[in-house]
């Protein structure tokens, strides 16, 4: 059985640091709440750079390696590039900006299965996740934990995953291309790839090369990859929190109020009557049931 709900947790304190105490919620708020659930981390993948006829002249790669990473920093842990910062490399290295690179890994589920997310921590580049061969999202923002429900992608058994990194020129060229004006930023005309259109990218406009640096566009699985998921049977619940809100009210200059209205997903045979506890440094601070959510 898997179900949504969502509870509010409204507290009122009197502090003279309202910005600490805010903060501190939204900190624990950002990091998601996972109990009961199997928990598998992808860690080893094969990584290789898919044929272009424009880079025949270019190394074609197929190796083992770890994540997080990127293209740059595994090319040279397994000595397939030269230290990428050493003296002209940078425009040596050109290649493998323009190559379109692959990752792959496998896991197996023992059992059947009621829920099931593919968790990626950060994304970098421009990106299509496929499970099982079938895409299941694609990506364009760095900035961005994803979290995937493939519930109807996998199977008992084996399983692939695979996350298929573009050219980043060739994604915001293009989208530069079909805006109906243009938007100004940075030329540096020290770097090999200008115009990079970087505007047209949420991701570290310094990967585009700077004044005082080189110009990689690297990509890759900058953050860790896992699967979670809960079998048919268990008495468990898996919890995850999916959006949250934080509203302020300050009656006077002294007392303020905070409104935490939290969204989670819970999968499990037992998701009803379940109570949520909020606590500000280990200390309980507000309990509420769940109250399920109205579309």
């Amino acid at each position: 059985m898997t179900s949504k709900r969502y509870y509010e947790l409204i507290v009122t304190e009197i502090s003279d640091n309202v910005s600490d105490l805010v903060m501190k919620w939204w900190a624990g708020l950002g990091v998601g709440v996972v109990c009961g659930a199997h928990v598998l981390p992808l860690q080893r993948w094969r990584f290789f750079n898919v044929a272009d006829p424009m880079l025949l002249n270019h190394p074609h790669v197929d190796i083992m390696t770890t994540i997080p990473g990127t293209a740059h920093t595994h090319l040279r842990d397994a000595r397939v590039i030269p230290d990428p910062v050493a003296g002209y490399n940078e425009r040596r290295l050109q290649w493998v900006a323009m190559a379109t690179w692959m990752y792959e890994t496998s896991f197996t589920l023992t059992s059947s299965h009621a829920d099931a997310t593919l968790a990626l921590d950060e994304v970098d580049g421009v990106a299509s996740i496929l499970v099982n061969d079938v895409v299941v999202a694609t990506t364009a923002n760095s900035f961005v934990s994803y979290s995937v429900n493939v519930s109807s992608f996998v199977r008992q058994g084996n399983n692939t995953v695979q996350v298929r990194f573009e050219p980043l020129l060739n994604y915001t060229r293009d989208q530069a291309a079909r805006y109906p004006y243009m938007l100004p930023a940075t030329i540096n005309p020290n770097t090999w790839a200008e115009p990079t259109q970087r505007v047209f990218l949420r991701k570290a406009g310094s990967d585009f090369g700077w004044d005082w640096g080189p110009a990689f566009l690297t990509s890759g699985l900058r953050g860790n990859v896992s699967v979670h998921w809960t079998d048919d049977h268990t008495t468990a619940i898996d919890c995850c929190i999916r959006d949250y809100t934080v509203d302020q009210h300050f009656p006077n200059a002294t007392d303020f109020a905070v409104h935490v209205t939290v969204c989670l997903h819970l999968t499990g045979s037992n998701c009803l009557g379940v109570t949520a506890e909020l606590s500000v440094d280990q200390h309980v601070v507000a309990t509420s049931p769940l109250r399920r959510r109205h579309h």
